[in-house]
């Protein structure tokens, strides 16, 4: 109340006055058209006029009344209106109980029902004039609740009720006051017209779902096109409300109820068997077999069932329905069916009805049946987290699908044994390992085992799946268990020998990100299922303890400690979930009470008191002057498998140690230990640490060893020291007249200075690789080059299929020298695997030959450019692509590791084989490299200006890195099917080209793994390429 000012408390007349002025004073919140609050007087909020859309007969107040210090539109609910129309006084009750109000007649449609304002003026009407309602969309249930609570409270229609084309309504109970249409002004004195409401199915029921009546004082009644009203539900509300009987014109016998089965007998139906995902039904003939069409099998799930079997078809129904035709049965007494997809262990609610072309129909009882317990999905999200060198966390989380009462987690463990031989196969000196601190490993889906009759047929065709992820491992790709999933069931069909691959760690029990390599192999047969439990017995310690574990749980438990593990050890874990086993099951055979297994991998932490050498064991004897033997004893304390040592040592007035890798095998192989040769006389200092699966050790102490001078030089030594000296002077000088020589008689034109590469030797060295010209049968000619021709040829005496090269007449003063040097590099690399081999030469005779491994599809540029336009072979796809990429890199690896440049890396020089595998050829341009990292060409000669980096073009410069920018420029031609690069631009405009900055641009399909290698193969920077 806003205070008055002026007011006098002291003073009683004044006081007075003022205290009734402050009275009259009132709050009003209007909301409406944004007004604000403020203060009125009684007279002030009565002179304020009430706008409304319509009104209604209690409505008379057409101006504001001022109630409970509010200045208020209407009566607020359970007041009525005084008869002066100023104020709002309790309201007369009815018959049940509500607050009277009168209100006009009025329409319910779809729109009105949107329009909840509209609604607000017909709220808590108790007697209405006439009502009129044609609703048509929406379901049953939400037009229904709707109607119900705008007028629910209706008891009396003075006129006429009209509900005409409401398809969304089943019955009138939303109607639940209506006792009483009185009829006193209708048209065609119809007090009550029910018509075009084609899923109505019953008028007024009562809480037992019996007709109940509503009194029709004067008028008729008018059912018309109810399909679903059946004529004994108007006849029963007829005779409930004592109306008179019925005519024709007032109620259709033929358009009420036509639609509907309005007659239902009673279907035996029997549950016969009960499964954990389906139920057996015997349903017996019923009375209207003739004209049977269907059975209507109607099925929910309990918690989902709202007490109610009705469905219309504008009702959003719960329940599944299974069709079945009786024509397949017609001449059946009995017909079997069974409801299927159910879930294990659920509670269900099911009935039958029959579908007739008749009006007649059965319908079996409510059947309520819960689903027999089935077998549990597997725990989800099975993890271990190390915790020590000795323990671990494991975490988890329940079944999504328990399908009964969970009752224990069983966990299986077994200790994964590294193998010392199987390591031993691999140079672990030249491949090394990458430390890693116990690795956690999370499981994704559990296996799953397939059929038996279908396993040979798994088998066979995923070998190559197998060998592949077993490749995988041999190249070093960090792989686990959780990507093995994805071929879960080539694995687990097929297992015995892949998991004895993982237990002797030839695969999964590997350090992670090994680069090892160690052959794969795949088992055929197929009886064993991949678990813990199948590969228990064949696993034991070298003490004679059993390296299985099995744990038990509680439901209840999603995380348990393992302790007392071994350190630095792999480990294979299960975990599985067991339910209850109900009464209903003890008499079955087969009983899958336990989930399938979940597996995962992991690594305990490594032992910090591990893989250290007793220095007091490190002894060192000295043989001569130039040959000492160093022993010791390996750690007592391992972390998993030793499998090599570092030794260091130098001379004491050296800077620095010199490193030597000793593998395990070499180590034991020489008696535990190490014979240093060819040592010059000198005090040496040394130190050696274990190199163990998880990291180097720390080193011993340093030591020392001294290996004394010769005694005494005498005369026999100074003519020994003169002879070898007058020989090298001998050698020298024959070397250089010959190296004259030869520069006048070839003319060479292309001559090469190598920068610091005192290892580099000019004439051909016979070897073991020469060949009798007798046993090379030359063949079919191959090709064509510059330097002459390549054969198909025999080398016999096996005829062993080759490829001979050789230098035509007319090249041989120019090539010979290059031709020789090649054969010479390709000695060196006889081992690698993606180098093209070299069998043997002929140099003894005219002209020479080399004789080469054949690759059968020839070089990679004719085989890309085949594709094109032929099907054999079929276009690279992007893996293939990638697989070749891959073998190429690996061929460029091998030369860089020993100090060799390719200068002419392209997809011409690359062989391909008949089973697509790609190796390098053609070395003559290939140089070797030693003190320095790059070879600078003397002169410009013929050079690949269109696969060479831009150092190469501007200096002159050849070095490892700019073959880098050739292998991008390689892969640029796999993915273009063999096009020639700037095929648009002449040799010199290439060289302005790239020298500017610019670069080949990649095709649009270019797989994303490829383009970055290319792009980093391009990089301006030789520094910053690929290495």
């Amino acid at each position: 109340i806003r205070p008055v000012s002026g007011v006098n408390k002291k003073k009683g007349g004044i006081e007075k006055k003022k205290k009734k002025k402050l009275i009259d004073y009132l709050f009003i919140f209007v909301f409406r058209y944004g007004h604000i609050r403020s203060c009125l007087t009684a007279e002030e909020c009565h002179s304020l006029p009430v706008s409304r859309e319509e009104s209604t007969p209690d409505d008379l107040n057409t101006h504001y009344i001022p109630f409970e210090r509010v200045c208020r539109d209407e009566c607020p609910y359970g007041f009525e209106v005084t008869a002066d129309k100023k104020n709002c006084t309790l309201c007369t009750k009815t018959r049940y109980g509500h607050c009277q109000r009168n209100c006009n007649s009025f329409k319910i449609s779809d729109d009105m029902l949107r329009k909840n304002y509209e609604y607000r003026l017909h709220t808590n009407c108790t007697t209405i004039k006439s009502l009129e309602i044609e609703v048509k969309y929406g379901t049953s249930e939400d037009v229904e609740r709707r109607l119900e609570e705008y007028i629910g409270k209706v008891e009396v229609i003075l006129d006429q009720l009209k509900i005409i084309r409401s398809y969304s309504l089943s019955s009138l109970n939303f109607l639940r006051s209506l006792y009483e249409i009185r009829g006193e002004n209708t048209v065609n004195k119809m007090a009550l017209v029910i018509r075009g409401n084609k899923n109505l199915q019953k008028l007024w029921t009562n809480s037992e779902n019996e007709t109940r009546p509503v009194k029709i004082l004067n008028g008729t009644v008018s059912f018309h096109y109810n399909p679903k009203l059946c004529m004994s539900e108007i006849y029963k509300f007829g005779n409930l409300s004592t109306l008179p009987a019925f005519s024709d014109i007032e109620v259709s016998v033929i358009s009420n109820g036509d639609q509907f089965a309005c007659t239902v007998y009673n279907l035996q139906v029997d549950t016969v068997k009960i499964e954990p995902q389906s139920i057996v039904l015997q349903l017996h003939k019923p009375v209207e077999a003739d004209h049977l069409e269907r059975f209507l099998v109607y099925f929910i799930e309990a918690s989902k069932w709202n007490e109610t079997i009705e469905t219309t078809d504008c009702e959003d129904s719960s329940w599944k329905i299974d069709d079945i035709s009786s024509k397949k049965v017609f001449n059946d007494t009995e017909i079997y069916h069974v409801i299927t997809n159910l879930e294990p262990n659920t509670e269900y609610i099911y009935y039958v009805k029959t579908y007739t072309i008749s009006s007649k129909t059965s319908m079996s009882s409510i059947f309520r049946s819960k689903t027999l317990p089935s077998k549990p999905s597997a725990p989800q999200y099975f993890a271990a987290q190390p915790l020590s060198s000795s323990a671990v966390e494991l975490t988890w989380k329940p079944p999504s699908h328990p399908h009964g009462k969970l009752v224990k987690y069983i966990i299986k463990g077994i200790h994964l044994t590294d193998d010392q031989a199987i390591l031993d196969e691999r140079s672990y000196c030249r491949n090394k390992t990458i430390s890693g601190n116990g690795i956690t490993h999370k499981s994704s889906t559990s296996f799953i085992k397939p059929s038996d009759d279908t396993c040979e047929k798994q088998c066979e065709p995923q070998k190559s799946i197998v060998n592949n992820i077993c490749n995988t491992f041999e190249h070093g790709i960090d792989l686990d268990l959780i990507s093995l999933n994805n071929h879960r069931y080539t694995f687990e069909s097929c297992s015995s020998n892949i998991l004895n691959i993982f237990i002797n760690s030839k695969c999964l029990a590997m350090q992670n990100n090994d680069d090892t390599i160690f052959p794969s192999t795949l088992n055929e047969n197929c009886t064993e299922m991949w678990s813990v439990s199948n590969i228990v017995n064949n696993v034991t310690h070298k003490d004679g303890s059993s390296s299985y574990f099995q744990i038990q749980l509680n439901e209840n438990v999603t995380s348990f400690n393992l302790n007392n593990l071994r350190h630095y050890s792999q480990y294979l874990l299960s975990i599985l979930v067991c339910r209850e086993v109900v009464k209903q099951e003890l008499n079955l055979s087969n009983i899958n009470a336990c989930s399938q297994e979940t597996l995962i991998s992991f690594r305990t932490l490594e032992n910090k008191q591990a893989d250290i050498i007793d220095s007091d064991s490190v002894q060192d004897e000295v043989v001569n002057n130039h040959t000492v033997i160093i022993s010791w004893e390996p750690p007592i304390l391992i972390n998993s498998i030793l499998h090599s040592f570092q030794l260091e040592y130098k001379r004491s007035d050296a800077p620095n140690f010199v490193s030597v890798c000793i593998t395990m095998k070499e180590y034991e192989n020489a008696g535990r230990s190490y014979v240093f040769k060819n040592l010059q006389p000198g005090v040496y200092q040394y130190k050696i640490q274990a190199v163990s699966l998880y990291k180097p050790g720390p080193f011993t102490t340093v030591k020392e060893f001294n290996l004394p001078y010769p005694d005494s030089f005498n005369s026999w030594n100074l003519i020994l020291v003169i002879f070898i000296l007058g020989c090298i002077l001998i050698v020298i000088t024959i070397y250089y007249i010959r190296t004259h020589f030869s520069r006048k008689i070839l003319e060479r034109n292309t001559m090469f200075n190598l920068a610091n590469n005192p290892g580099y030797v000019g004439i051909y060295v016979e070897d073991e690789f020469e060949l009798p010209r007798e046993d090379v049968i030359i063949q079919k000619i191959l090709g064509r080059g510059t330097f002459g021709t390549v054969h198909e040829g025999l080398l016999m005496p096996d005829s062993i299929p080759c490829a001979v090269k050789s230098v035509s007449k007319t090249n041989f003063l120019r090539y010979h020298a290059e031709f020789l040097n090649e054969a010479a590099i390709m000695k060196k690399f006889s081992e690698a695997y993606h180098i093209v081999r070299l069998l043997g030469v002929v140099t003894k005779t005219h002209p020479p030959l080399l004789v080469m491994e054949l690759m059968g599809r020839g070089d990679l540029k004719s085989v890309l450019v085949k594709c094109k336009n032929s099907d054999d072979p079929p276009p690279p796809n992007r893996y293939t692509i990638i697989r070749m990429a891959a073998q190429i890199a690996d061929g460029m690896a091998f030369l860089e590791y020993n100090k060799f440049i390719h200068r002419d890396l392209a997809a011409r020089n690359c062989m391909v084989a008949y089973d697509m595998t790609v190796k390098i050829g053609d070395f003559g341009m290939s140089r070797q490299i030693y003190n320095g990292d790059y070879y600078r060409k003397g002169n410009k000669g013929e050079m690949p200006i269109r696969w060479m980096a831009p150092e190469s073009l501007s200096e002159g410069i050849f070095t490892s890195q700019s073959d880098v920018w050739s292998y991008g420029v390689v892969i640029w031609e796999m993915m273009t099917l063999g096009a020639q690069p700037y095929s648009e631009k002449s040799n010199n405009e290439v060289m302005a080209h790239v020298l500017d900055g610019n670069l080949l641009n990649l095709p649009i399909f270019c797989p994303d793994v490829l383009a970055d290698i290319v792009r980093l193969c391009w990089n301006w920077t030789a520094s910053q390429r690929p290495r």
